[in-house]
């Protein structure tokens, strides 16, 4: 699978997932060594997004839990001034606003959205399998910090994530507060309104402008997303909703057509092939969902017949999506998108 060269990650997942792996008894030197990234990035500076990618499926490889056994000894301060403006924010719908604002210092893109008490969160990578560690990490971590400005146990109501239900389910349940759905559509975390209109305990106006002001000064030495990154995340999410055009692409990005095309060009790729990037990636996730026929497969990537999803799929992997499907080891039966009607 292909990743997203142009999303920039902070340099403290890394410090995270290392200590997490050494206090499983794994060499995590050796570990993030593989990834290409200097110890001196650890904790601080910037890391590509095909390191952290790479770092995730390396640590998952060893400690299957390691996303949760990071965010259950998250220090505090550990994603630095954001974090001090989200905790320092007058209530925690506040902070929530806080973090959609000024999310690029971690992730040079938009991962976060919110909207009405919910928050959605959009990991930036393609492999299913780093997706779900990603995602359980990023919102653990948010639940947790969120919980200790609250000053309550559980402020979220509700959590969905978009992969299939771990082993360590449980596990993750203690830190969220609530037993998550999984196998949806995307990934959700709800709040109530009470949760919403809750005072945060660290609340600080002096402090908050100061670190908002710090965080905004900070914006311009963040790596910014690719055009085609940015087009990636957006035709995958329109792939599992429904239709996807051009046009309907480039209205989410704020953009002409005429001019997302010349974007697009000017990184040397064009709208289809990225169109087709994105449907070999989910075609390779939903084959691994057993109860999903290959016509369902096809007409949710977007193909009127089966057969053509099937050429293209021998084209991308040399095989067809049957023998591929029948090559599986582990066939995954939690809920996936609906499948569209004829």
């Amino acid at each position: 699978m292909c990743s997203n060269p142009g999303v920039a990650l902070s340099g403290s997942i890394f410090r995270l997932v290392a200590d997490a792996l050494v206090r499983a008894g794994v060499d995590a030197t050796e570990i993030v060594r593989r990834t290409g990234v200097e110890r001196t990035h650890w904790g601080e500076g910037w890391v590509s997004d095909d390191a952290e990618e790479a770092l995730w499926r390396l640590a998952a490889d060893r400690v299957p839990d390691v996303a949760v056994r990071a965010a259950k000894a998250l220090p505090r301060g550990a994603f630095h001034g954001l974090e001090y403006a989200f905790r320092s924010a007058p209530t925690v719908e506040a902070a929530l606003r806080v973090l959609v604002r000024f999310q690029d210092i971690l992730h040079g893109t938009t991962l976060f959205e919110y909207e009405e008490g919910v928050l959605r969160y959009r990991p930036p990578h393609d492999e299913p399998r780093v997706r779900a560690v990603a995602s359980e990490f990023s919102v653990a971590c948010l639940v947790r910090i969120t919980d200790d400005i609250a000053d309550v146990p559980r402020v979220a109501e509700r959590v969905e994530f978009a992969h299939p239900r771990p082993a360590h389910a449980e596990a993750l349940d203690e830190i969220l507060g609530v037993g998550a759905a999984y196998g949806r559509p995307s990934t959700f975390v709800h709040f109530s309104p009470a949760a919403l209109a809750r005072r945060s305990r660290e609340a600080d106006p002096a402090l908050h402008r100061l670190m908002q002001q710090w965080v905004a000064s900070e914006l311009h030495r963040v790596p910014r997303a690719s055009w085609t990154s940015r087009v990636r995340e957006t035709i995958r999410d329109e792939l599992l909703e429904g239709e996807v055009s051009l046009a309907g692409v480039a209205q989410t990005l704020g953009l002409s057509e005429r001019a997302l095309q010349h974007r697009l060009k000017e990184e040397g790729t064009t709208f289809r092939d990225e169109l087709e990037h994105a449907r070999h990636g989910l075609a390779v996730h939903l084959l691994g969902y057993d109860h999903l026929s290959l016509s369902d497969i096809a007409l949710m990537l977007g193909y009127a017949e089966q057969s053509t999803f099937q050429r293209a799929f021998k084209r991308w992997c040399g095989e067809t999506p049957g023998r591929y499907r029948r090559a599986l080891s582990r066939p995954l039966r939690s809920w996936t998108p609906t499948p569209r009607s004829r």
